[in-house]
């Protein structure tokens, strides 16, 4: 790779296991991580355990001590990088490394120095000093240290485990062990989607008249002129005496001997205009001898919504000191008899099957066949029940 910016997407990068090459553990592809695996383990020819590939470093450097035993006596396990964020490692990004260590005692005078090469060329690296760590304890202890990726594609690291000594990047010495990881990260992504804009907050021109706090007109304190004339007052009661006689017998309109105790909420759609001129000549023939009685308040709320039609309570066969009261009684019901009982809170209704087909034998907000209806006749598969499931 050349370290060209790219404009193309990165696709979903994958952890990158090392393999051996030119000197130590490296890998070849980007990803998400890189990892030296078990090619690191074991240092120099440490009786137990001697190290695979040895010296396992980019320059050729022999820095690796042969004393002591494995697993007991220092040695640098392993080494991986990987992105902080999850995604692609791309140049210049933050990186963290993560080295496993294996610490003689109780670790405390063992070391781990880490430095990365800024030269791009992995056969001759040039080692930049990151910092230097101590392990929390004795055995295998891991370390993590966050930096950055220098610009380029072709990276490469070193720890550098010691006992004792001052930082370096090959200390050498019995129980010194340093090791190599290279690995290749993806070119820095340019975006080519044009800037976005923000909006200016502002004005493009001065505006061309400054704000003024003082109103156009002055308010005016004056009163509205008084009306031109005062409201007219009714010069007398209204009148309920009929205006004419009718030319022809009719029936009888009576005017009511007393108000109900409860006014409705609205008036009759009409009010008793006119008193017989005399008694009819015959009984109405379709007028009941007797009404019940019904206060507004109490007809049921079913009721079509129809003309309130207003009838005497008895059929008058002469005139009377008394006017007989009115009743107000819808001109529909769904029974056909008027009911004083309020009507209480209606529920679904489930049908069942009576007299030839699903029916609802009580009022209520639905009524609903559910699964009495389901298929037909003698159909294949799932006839229907009750067939055939109608009243005639």
């Amino acid at each position: 790779p050349t370290g060209t910016p790219s404009s193309e997407p990165i696709t979903a990068g994958v952890a990158q296991m090392a393999s051996f090459l030119d000197g130590s553990p490296m890998c070849s592809n980007y990803g998400i991580s890189c990892d030296s695996g078990t090619l690191l383990l074991a240092r120099g020819k440490v009786k137990g355990g001697p190290e695979r590939n040895r010296p396992n470093t980019r320059d050729g450097g022999n820095c690796d001590g042969s004393s002591g035993d494995y697993q007991s006596d220092e040695s640098l396990e392993r080494l991986m990088v990987r992105s902080v964020d999850g995604g692609v490692m791309m140049e210049g990004s933050t990186v963290e490394i993560v080295a496993t260590v294996w610490a003689w005692s109780d670790g405390s005078e063992d070391y781990l120095d880490l430095y990365y090469s800024d030269s791009g060329d992995l056969s001759n690296p040039n080692w930049v000093y990151i910092e230097t760590n101590q392990p929390s304890g004795g055995n295998e202890q891991t370390i993590v240290v966050q930096f950055d990726l220098p610009p380029g594609l072709n990276h490469v690291i070193r720890g550098n485990y010691r006992w004792k000594g001052k930082p370096s990047s090959c200390t050498g010495g019995k129980w010194a062990d340093a090791d190599d990881l290279a690995f290749t990260v993806h070119p820095l992504v340019v975006s080519t989607d044009p800037p976005t804009v923000s909006p200016a907050l502002t004005p493009s021109k001065t505006p061309s008249n400054q704000p003024s706090t003082i109103p156009v007109a002055e308010p005016s304190m004056e009163p509205n002129p008084s009306p031109s004339s005062s409201p007219t007052l009714p010069t007398s009661h209204p009148s309920i005496t009929p205006s004419a006689l009718p030319s022809e017998s009719v029936e009888p309109t009576i005017e009511p001997s007393k108000f109900p105790s409860s006014y409705p909420s609205k008036r009759p759609s009409m009010e008793p205009s006119l008193t017989p001129s005399q008694n009819p000549s015959m009984k109405p023939t379709a007028i009941p001898s007797q009404w019940p009685s019904l206060k507004p308040s109490l007809i049921p709320s079913l009721a079509p919504s129809s003309a309130i039609t207003m009838l005497p309570s008895s059929s008058p066969s002469h005139k009377s000191s008394e006017s007989p009261s009115i009743s107000l009684i819808p001109s529909l019901f769904p029974t056909g008899t008027p009911s004083s009982e309020p009507i209480t809170a209606g529920v679904a209704q489930m049908a069942s099957f009576l007299d030839g087909s699903p029916m609802c034998s009580n009022y209520g907000i639905s009524c609903d066949s559910g699964t009495l209806l389901l298929a037909r006749g003698k159909v294949k598969g799932g006839p229907e029940r009750n067939r055939p499931n109608t009243r005639d």
